[in-house]
């Protein structure tokens, strides 16, 4: 019986120990750290995109102007031949032309050789007979040019390409050598020709029309300087009739050119030997 009693102690203390056993384990400080570590990371939260702006709250995007669209300052009525805008130079020459009028110019581009009156400040009353033809031109001087016997010359010769020039004493009845030679500035004799004052005009419009020396012009106002000129062009050659420098001046300079044939032979511009 005692050893009954005994065996039943011990199997209630067994059960006791075994039920002890088999209840919640204590966790260390460290295993707590680890175990909040890892339900940390496997509950990481996903952000989603934020919702869009409610209607009329949008931001409007700014497309960027395109380069060939990009606007380039004005260029003042009164500019010159060149005018700076912005970084890059334009030449507001090009073009400015009316039709009409550019028409004319083409003709006087095309113009090689001329013989005309010239009259031009500051004696307009005086005359020279001008020959032209390529680079040679020939000009006989005004019979009110002041005479020396031997001294005097009435006819000089240029060359526009090299900017040389020499006279000669071509009147037979006041010159004793007609083929004594005299040294002149270049400078001194040069004038612009009717073809020379085409190519110089300004940004011109036609303004209407005149009869000058026989022949139909067209008038052409331009700006230069500020003030106002006029140039008349021969319809038929295209080169000036007339030039007229600061109109609203109360002297204004003025060329005449009286065209008298467009043929000139080379004998007509180079010195010829006289007996």
């Amino acid at each position: 019986m005692k050893k009954l009693a005994f065996a039943i102690v011990l199997l209630i203390v067994a059960s006791l120990f075994i039920t002890a056993c088999g209840g919640k384990t204590e966790l260390t400080p460290v295993a707590e750290e680890e175990a909040a570590e890892t339900e940390e990371t496997e509950e990481k939260t996903v952000e989603l995109p934020s919702p869009p702006p409610a209607p009329g709250e949008e931001k409007p995007v700014e497309a960027e102007e395109p380069a060939e669209e990009k606007k380039v300052k004005d260029v003042p009525e009164d500019a010159g031949m060149e005018s700076v805008t912005g970084e890059s130079v334009v030449d507001i020459n090009t073009g400015c032309h009316d039709p009409e009028v550019k028409e004319l110019l083409d003709k006087a581009e095309k113009t090689k050789q001329l013989r005309y009156l010239m009259r031009k400040p500051p004696y307009f009353r005086e005359e020279s007979e001008v020959y032209v033809k390529d680079s040679k031109m020939k000009i006989i001087l005004p019979e009110a040019s002041k005479f020396t016997r031997g001294e005097y010359f009435n006819a000089v010769y240029l060359d526009t390409d090299t900017k040389e020039a020499i006279a000669y004493c071509e009147d037979r009845v006041r010159c004793d050598d007609l083929n004594k030679p005299f040294d002149v500035e270049y400078d001194d004799y040069y004038v612009f020709t009717p073809m020379d004052w085409a190519k110089m005009l300004g940004c011109g419009d036609k303004t209407g029309t005149e009869t000058m020396f026989n022949r139909n012009t067209a008038v052409v106002e331009y700006k230069e300087d500020g003030k106002t000129n006029i140039m008349n062009l021969y319809d038929y050659y295209g080169v000036a009739a007339q030039v007229v420098k600061d109109v609203d001046a109360k002297d204004p300079k003025m060329w005449t050119f009286e065209v008298l044939s467009n043929s000139v032979t080379e004998e007509d511009v180079v010195h010829q030997t006289m007996e």
